[in-house]
């Protein structure tokens, strides 16, 4: 894809990657109060390939999508950063320089279809007027075969009948396929996906995440899938990246983070994911404590407050990204589960024990 007349020319310096997320902070103003839902985040993501970012809810990762996206309101947000998509910078743009890549290079399925589609209209014109949106030169008959060719695409049985409808006539897992075609329309590069099975049961969860993962290899399209369930990306992800109060705690290939996870809060978020083997009734595992509020972040480490392995260091000095094992595996935290020994030479740690003593 190249840049548009009028929008800010490609950067040389950014490498073959379809996405370039660094340091991307965005910051909320109420009142006097400022503070960062999403707080230096990096991260690439290669052409053709999928990403997980996964966390609990007000970790950040819809704001984080917004932000990529430029979905967020104009006033009382700053952003900071860059996210280069195809080497073009997005944090620059201007609206409607972002409208011009909405669709064709990027597009997003919202968490609620029920929300993002309109209630009276019927399904097969919210579909053409995405068509016509990107394809202006199409007349209504081929728009219309267009958009029952989107409705096929995703699945949906007997499109014909499912075009004439309005949105409160279908499933909920129906109009998250609509979501999903219409978001297609414009044969967009990356598909960022905000929980999009939130609101399904599992067996229609399983349907949407078997049909992105399709769409994705026919179409050597990128997606990125936002979810709160580490379970949900298992599997279907190249790579992942854990959230927590606004910050990337861990990331890597998926293998890496899920066979040798390092960051205590990854680890919690596995253990809350319910075992099959596991006897009827079971109590569910669940992390103690609340996310801090994003304007009362902690000094140090942020999930120190809720974490059964911190120390004193980990109250007062933020962990640096620490490499992992393999490639491309990073986490911030001082005393990673893989070393579980926490290091004698720490000062506060031995003072710690000393007082414990």
């Amino acid at each position: 894809m190249s840049a548009a007349a009028g929008q800010p020319t490609a950067d040389p310096g950014i490498g073959p990657q379809l996405l370039a997320v660094r340091d991307l902070t965005t910051r909320f103003v109420i009142g006097r109060r400022e503070f960062a839902a999403v707080d230096g985040v990096s991260f690439s993501l290669d052409r053709g390939t999928s990403m997980g970012i996964v966390g609990e809810s007000g970790s950040g990762k819809s704001v984080l999508a917004r932000t990529i996206m430029g979905l967020l309101p104009g006033s009382g947000v700053s952003v900071s950063g860059s996210a280069h998509l195809n080497g073009t910078e997005l944090v620059a743009m201007t609206g409607s320089q972002r409208r011009r890549l909405w669709g064709t290079a990027i597009a997003m399925v919202f968490q609620d279809p029920l929300t993002s589609l309109n209630p009276v209209m019927k399904i097969g014109n919210q579909v053409g007027e995405a068509v016509r949106a990107h394809r202006k030169r199409l007349d209504r008959s081929e728009i219309g075969r267009q958009s029952l060719r989107l409705l096929e695409t995703v699945q949906v049985p007997d499109p014909g009948r499912v075009a004439g409808l309005y949105p409160h006539e279908l499933s909920g897992g129906m109009r998250q396929r609509v979501a999903i075609a219409i978001a297609l329309a414009g044969d967009p590069d990356l598909l960022i996906a905000d929980e999009p099975t939130t609101a399904l049961d599992v067996t229609i969860q399983a349907e949407i995440l078997d049909l992105l993962e399709a769409l994705q290899a026919e179409r050597a399209m990128s997606v990125i899938l936002i979810s709160h369930d580490l379970a949900v990306v298992a599997g279907r992800t190249d790579q992942v990246a854990v959230m927590y109060a606004g910050k990337i705690v861990e990331r890597g290939p998926t293998a890496a983070v899920f066979d040798d996870t390092q960051m205590p809060y990854t680890q919690a978020l596995l253990n809350a994911v319910p075992k099959l083997d596991l006897p009827s009734h079971t109590q569910l595992a669940a992390i103690d404590g609340r996310p801090p509020r994003p304007d009362s972040i902690p000094a140090g480490c942020r999930f120190a407050p809720r974490c059964g392995y911190a120390q004193p260091r980990c109250q007062a000095e933020a962990p640096p990204i620490t490499a992992g094992k393999r490639a491309g595996h990073e986490y911030s935290c001082w005393y990673p589960l893989g070393s579980r020994a926490v290091p004698a030479a720490d000062p506060a740690h031995e003072l710690d024990a000393g007082s414990r003593a």
